[in-house]
């Protein structure tokens, strides 16, 4: 069976079958609608929860499912939605990250805490089933925006390490795709502030 040649706006082919095709003199029929749709397609919009389940830390079995109640499901998540994480004081590859929330559920830690920033730590830690720190003090509160719609896995926390979970959390990989671990095409840094660690 013969198979047809698609051609893209830079003259890269592909076929049929999606494989990308040697070269050829000239294109033949452009297929930009297809090229459109490969070249727009929104992060993580072909990705199953099975493509991306095993992308997180051994200390859980490398298996992210074990980390909420239940399966996720993919949501769409905007442009301009804020998400925030607490990490260490030094932290390298903030879009390299998986785990973040959104801004009501940080509102909402924030408001069941206990006062003092020791107590925000533990409750955070606490709701989201966060393991205990091997060494250093989670205060750093990275806050990124999306600059692109993106899919992400959204559900609540599963009861892991002795703590309680069951909060909202946000599991979006591959923000750094492509661009390495400090930059992304589909987010931005909008600011961190730190703690204070007593």
């Amino acid at each position: 069976m013969k198979r047809r040649l698609l051609y893209c706006h830079d003259g890269f082919q592909i076929t049929s079958s999606g494989a990308p095709a040697a070269s050829v003199a000239a294109p033949q029929k452009p297929a930009d609608a297809i090229c459109d749709k490969l070249n727009t397609m929104i992060l993580n919009e072909s990705e199953s929860f099975h493509d991306v389940r095993y992308l997180i830390n051994s200390r859980i079995s490398d298996d992210v499912e074990l980390s909420f109640i239940g399966i996720p499901p993919k949501i769409l998540l905007e442009k301009g939605i804020a998400l925030v994480r607490l990490d260490f004081p030094v932290v390298f590859g903030f879009f390299a990250k998986h785990w973040w929330m959104r801004q009501e559920v940080w509102r909402r830690i924030m408001q069941s805490a206990d006062p003092g920033a020791a107590a925000l730590r533990r409750e955070w830690q606490h709701k989201l089933a966060m393991p205990k720190a091997s060494k250093g003090v989670r205060t750093l509160v990275i806050e990124i925006e999306l600059t692109a719609p993106v899919y992400a896995w959204v559900g609540a926390a599963a009861p892991l390490f002795n703590k309680e979970g069951g909060e909202e959390q946000v599991y979006l990989p591959n923000l750094s795709r492509g661009t390495g671990p400090n930059r992304s095409d589909f987010a931005r840094l909008r600011r961190t502030y730190t703690l204070p660690a007593s």
